[in-house]
């Protein structure tokens, strides 16, 4: 399986380096089609943009963006462009037919920015008057690469605790303020923002349910394959994944500390505190069976629409990890660096960002603009979904220098960044929960593993 993953990846990374020398050669010397003589962008000719993004998902913002956008360019249409099927392999077909869209959608820079696909939007900031410290830039750190910022992020989002109300009240109702695992958020017997990882997983025991020998309802979904999740948690309770020697970056997994970690994790998994996702006994957190689950901010609308949830759930901050880690992340939209309309292209991403266009991008869901002023506006759009009152500052919770992104971020070798989540997933997290091994074996196992992302064969 690894190496089919490898295979494909290694043959996008292939079709984009084709693709430099496709653009190259199609595009070279075309200039940029949206100035005038004088460098200006031409308000009297018409120009179209190209938007893509994968089918199904972007949609509504990207027509929203099209709209505000036309209004101060009447001359400028913005075609979205909605890809089906394969996204990265459709994506990579296109830049080696020179044919690549102005802008698109993405979740990681890397495999772009590093074969010079994409625009350094650094030097734009300070072109169009723009201070980065007016918004989390926290949301940043997922386009950089090699001192450029690739990519415009599209939200701000947080890993939350999603709970389960009924599930809380039935367990929690009845008891004191002195005698639950947490402190209560005022009014209701609930955690409050800013409980600590003890009190979460003492809650997750108290949660944890059998019936006839077997579990009916568990405590927490940690979704420790996830790489926004399980990594974290773990290097932040004091485990080791990557190491580096002499400037090489290796693999330090299969030692003593990281053993008594997992055994705890594991001990919690077989105690009904946590779910174990590899053999889900009372179904996911959507089943209606588990007390708590780690998710971001656009889970509330799949909350909403689950028939066991629906009106029965709530969000409080992620658990404060002994190293105040909060695990994040982001997508955003990117630049083509051999877009034939470049400067207008640029222009309508910081359209985007900017106050009116983050206002339009509130009005079409429930994701949280990644402005600092609107975001803390207590009035602010995206607080009044859903309809009923939440605890909406849980999305907000903590120093944004806090904020941690994926662990795949945490490597400098471009074949481990694209190569990681899937080996964690797919290998490591297997090998923990599936009781085929003891811990010990699947520690040695997973080092094995692990070691492989450093391949692209």
């Amino acid at each position: 399986m690894f190496k089919r993953v490898a295979m494909v990846f290694l043959a996008i990374i292939m079709a984009l380096s084709i693709g430099i020398g496709g653009v190259a050669c199609n595009r070279g010397g075309l200039g940029d089609e949206s100035l005038d003589e004088e460098g200006n962008i031409d308000m009297n000719k018409p120009l179209v943009i190209r938007f893509a993004a994968p089918e199904g998902q972007f949609g509504d913002e990207i027509e929203m963006f099209a709209k505000g956008f036309k209004e101060l360019y009447p001359n400028v249409t913005i075609k979205y462009e909605p890809i089906a099927g394969s996204w990265t392999e459709k994506l990579a077909g296109q830049f080696a037919a020179g044919n690549a869209p102005d802008v698109f959608w993405t979740d990681e820079v890397q495999s772009y920015a590093s074969n010079g696909l994409l625009e350094d939007l650094n030097p734009y900031f300070e072109k169009y008057g723009v201070d980065k410290s007016d918004y989390y830039e926290s949301m940043f750190a997922l386009g950089e690469y090699e001192g450029g910022l690739y990519l415009m992020p599209r939200e701000y989002n947080k890993v939350v605790v999603y709970i389960n109300t009924q599930i809380f009240d039935t367990v929690f109702g009845s008891m004191s303020r002195d005698e639950l695992p947490f402190t209560p958020r005022e009014g209701t017997n609930y955690p409050a923002n800013g409980w600590t990882w003890d009190e979460f997983v003492e809650t997750a025991q108290m949660i944890a349910q059998k019936q006839d020998g077997n579990f009916v309802r568990r405590g927490a979904e940690i979704s420790f394959s996830w790489g926004s999740s399980g990594p974290i948690i773990f290097t932040s309770l004091g485990g080791t994944i990557r190491s580096e020697s002499n400037g090489q970056e290796g693999i330090d997994f299969n030692n003593s500390t990281n053993q008594a970690i997992l055994q705890e994790i594991v001990d919690l998994v077989e105690s009904g505190a946590f779910n174990n996702e590899i053999l889900p006994d009372v179904g996911d957190f959507f089943s209606g069976r588990i007390g708590m689950m780690f998710n971001s901010r656009p889970a509330t609308s799949t909350m909403e629409e689950a028939d066991a949830l629906s009106g029965k759930w709530d969000v409080v901050s992620f658990p404060t990890l002994p190293d105040g880690a909060i695990p994040t992340g982001a997508s955003g939209y990117v630049l083509n660096a051999q877009s034939k309309v470049k400067e207008l292209a640029a222009t309508l991403l910081f359209y985007i960002i900017s106050e009116e266009g983050q206002e339009l991008f509130m009005e079409t869901g429930n994701c949280i603009p990644i402005m600092r002023s609107l975001a803390e506006d207590e009035n602010a759009m995206w607080r009044q979904y859903p309809e009923r009152e939440i605890n909406q500052d849980a999305f907000l919770y903590g120093d944004d220098e806090d904020s941690v992104l994926p662990y795949k971020y945490e490597f400098d070798n471009l074949n481990a960044v694209k190569n990681f989540e899937s080996v964690w997933k797919g290998y490591v997290t297997p090998a923990l929960l599936n009781g085929d091994m003891g811990i010990a074996e699947a520690m040695e196992y997973s080092q094995s593993q692990l070691e492989t992302i450093f391949s692209n064969t």
